[in-house]
């Protein structure tokens, strides 16, 4: 079974954002609640990269 991971991105890191580097940041994951106690990650977190792209704000359409 695949686990589902969370990947956390604060304020600071969009102040990072113009930087030519991808950002990295340890994955978080999001083992089911009811088997929490029972399944162990063996191994470091996955560090995640990932660059923060600023989207132009949209237009909305007018209703004439």
């Amino acid at each position: 079974m695949r686990y589902q991971v969370i990947l956390e991105i604060d304020d600071e890191d969009a102040e990072d954002a113009g930087s030519t580097e991808p950002l990295r940041k340890e994955l978080i994951y999001n083992f089911p609640a009811e088997y929490v106690d029972e399944i162990v990650l063996n191994q470091q977190p996955v560090i995640a990269r990932f660059k923060l792209i600023e989207l132009s704000s949209a237009v909305a359409p007018s209703n004439e």
